[in-house]
């Protein structure tokens, strides 16, 4: 059997699953809970996914997987401290990101969004209902100070985000300070997958293929989608661009060719992924 390697985490081609697609292995992570704690540590965590098996065999599938929580979790013992304290040191205060950690001050509690969930039948919002397999079932506490993740669970603001995402062009802070190395930002927005793994799909428990997941022309990069093909998006985009989404309808791309960077944030679990398509495309159009 081989071993999954740091690539086939960073790409998704590891041999994990998440708990909210659909097969027998996510359905395992939820039956034993795994993510769904407030109060557990990374480590914790990582010993329970370790207890469960692999879905297919490393370098062999593409699937979208906790694969970056097993990351998180490597950072943690590669640099024997705590993931909290290595993504502050290393990206939130070299970027002036103040409002970006695992937790939120009391006296910001007010400036916290709420959480919707889309009902598609009614086209209505509800709360988030904490189902099986369903992400708005994972813990992200706001004031648990042990409480880290390598796939969820960071509060951030707009303003942060996009200081991040505008690092990305260049590795740079603001100030000219390096976060990323040019060989490694360039090794990370370059696909990496070969053609066996395309299209890349992202499968849920409830549909066989989430209608329009956005993935159509793109590859994998180390912890990117990249646009490889203009001809499946309609011409519409930049090959390069990159970037990636979150579960609640928040978006963000990085375009190197043409010096752009754009995020979106809304809090809308099921969200309709026309807002998605409408935001990509109102930029490249005005970009002509």
């Amino acid at each position: 059997n081989k071993m999954p390697t740091i690539k086939d985490l960073l790409s998704h081609t590891a041999g994990f699953s998440y708990n909210f697609i659909g097969d027998a292995v996510a359905r395992e992570y939820d039956r034993v809970g795994l993510f769904h704690s407030d109060i557990t540590t990374l480590e914790e965590e990582i010993n329970l996914l370790a207890t469960l098996p692999l879905l297919y065999q490393p370098s062999t599938e593409w699937v979208y997987s906790v694969s970056v929580d097993v990351l998180a979790r490597i950072i943690e013992v590669v640099t024997n401290t705590s993931l909290q304290s290595v993504l502050k040191k290393r990206i939130f205060d070299p970027l002036e990101m103040s409002d970006t950690a695992f937790t939120v001050d009391s006296k910001n509690y007010d400036r916290l969004m709420t959480h919707y969930e889309f009902d598609p039948i009614n086209k209505k919002l509800h709360d988030p209902l904490a189902r099986s397999q369903k992400i708005a079932g994972f813990g992200h506490p706001s004031d648990q100070l042990t409480y880290a993740r390598g796939g969820h669970g960071l509060f951030s603001t707009l303003e942060d985000y996009s200081k991040f995402a505008q690092m990305l062009l260049d590795g740079k802070s603001q100030k000219g300070e390096t976060i990323i190395s040019n060989n490694m930002l360039s090794q990370a927005i370059t696909n990496h997958l070969d053609l066996k793994f395309f299209p890349l799909e992202i499968k849920t428990f409830d549909v066989e293929v989430m209608e329009d997941n956005g993935l159509d022309g793109y590859g994998w990069g180390l912890g990117f989608r990249v646009l490889i093909d203009l001809d499946k998006t309609n011409g519409v985009g930049s090959i390069g661009e990159f970037g990636w989404a979150g579960a609640a309808a928040t978006y963000f791309l990085v375009d190197p060719k043409n010096d752009l960077t754009a995020v979106i944030m809304t809090q809308v679990f099921g969200a309709d992924n026309i807002l998605q398509r409408n935001f990509i495309t109102e930029i490249y159009k005005n970009l002509e």
